[in-house]
């Protein structure tokens, strides 16, 4: 099969799990391309600190496919939901390719980015401050996705 499994946020997550179903993604799925995803949920305020999705905080059912994750430095700073995306990212088999955008936040990724004008985008913070373009992100990861998913083709 040449079916390559991917998403964003949320998504990123629910792909990882895909990638993870234990039997059958080595069969279905190629690779796997996972974009700033959420791997943990922290909100102290009402007493939820839980890894998500499961699957992918296990050995035995983490991906056993090529798997590439590309985060925003915002992400990267936010410590728990970081500790569990490194977990999951060495729980990968074979080794994960990673890759951390500097200066990105969550938002340099979000498809609206790219038809909100940058002066509105970057005024109310949803990219980081060296990558108010947010085309200039997205050809920096659609390099990466490309150039990963032509080495697992």
């Amino acid at each position: 099969s040449n079916l390559f499994c991917g998403g964003f946020s949320f998504g990123g997550a629910t792909a990882g799990a895909a990638a993870s179903a234990p039997g059958k993604a080595t069969s279905r799925f190629k690779a796997a391309v996972l974009i700033d995803g959420w791997y943990h949920i922290y909100f102290p305020k009402f007493n939820i600190d839980v890894n998500l999705p499961l699957e992918l905080h296990s050995a035995a059912t983490s991906p056993k496919i090529p798997t590439l994750f590309i985060g925003s430095e915002e992400f990267s700073k936010q410590e728990k939901l970081q500790a569990a995306t490194v977990r999951v990212q060495k729980l990968c088999k074979p080794e994960a390719e990673v890759h951390v955008l500097s200066g990105t936040k969550h938002g340099n990724f979000m498809e609206a980015m790219y038809w909100i004008p940058s002066y509105i985008t970057a005024r109310i913070g949803m990219v980081g401050d060296t990558k108010e373009d947010c085309f200039t992100t997205y050809f920096e990861y659609a390099s990466l996705v490309f150039r990963f998913l032509e080495k697992n083709r």
